[in-house]
């Protein structure tokens, strides 16, 4: 079993601005309302909850890229006004509530940002095989510098200006 405590540790000193934010273990209401889900964010506190049994088939960078994805929705919820969120959460129960439930999932702005912040974190920690969080794809390897082939370039070219 994963320790958990220092996993969201770990993340939370990435993401100091979310220091503050709760992340514990779903009860049953909450492992009943996210349907299955790894882990969710309340839409009024900001407050994050996990499914263990779901978060003990992950490894531990999947889970530290679940947590950055979770507490970056918690950040986006704590900047917002209450009225606001209460708005957000009518649009995504209602479908044209306001203009919202239109969009799909993966392309609501909030979750785009959630996304982006676990790529960001995959490619600054330098993580191997590490699967899309949009598509689930492990095919795509993530760059690498190679320093011997950019040593090997940079002295190509070095001799080409030489000769001009």
């Amino acid at each position: 079993m994963p320790d958990y405590n220092k996993v969201i540790k770990k993340v939370k000193q990435e993401m100091p601005d979310q220091a503050a934010t709760s992340v514990e273990p779903s009860g049953f209401l909450g492992k009943f309302l996210s349907r299955g889900a790894n882990a969710s964010t309340s839409p009024w506190t900001g407050n994050v909850s996990f499914n263990p049994e779901m978060m003990d088939k992950m490894s531990p960078d999947e889970m530290e890229n679940t947590f950055t994805h979770e507490l970056t929705h918690s950040r986006q919820i704590q900047e917002k006004p209450w009225m606001n969120r209460f708005l957000d959460v009518g649009k995504s129960m209602l479908p044209g509530f306001l203009g919202g439930g239109d969009e799909s999932y993966y392309q609501r702005p909030r979750e785009l940002e959630a996304f982006q912040a676990e790529k960001d974190r995959t490619l600054s920690h330098n993580i191997r095989n590490m699967p899309d969080p949009m598509n689930a794809r492990r095919d795509i390897e993530l760059p690498r510098e190679d320093t011997m082939q950019i040593s090997k370039r940079k002295a190509m070219f070095d001799r080409l200006k030489g000769i001009r």
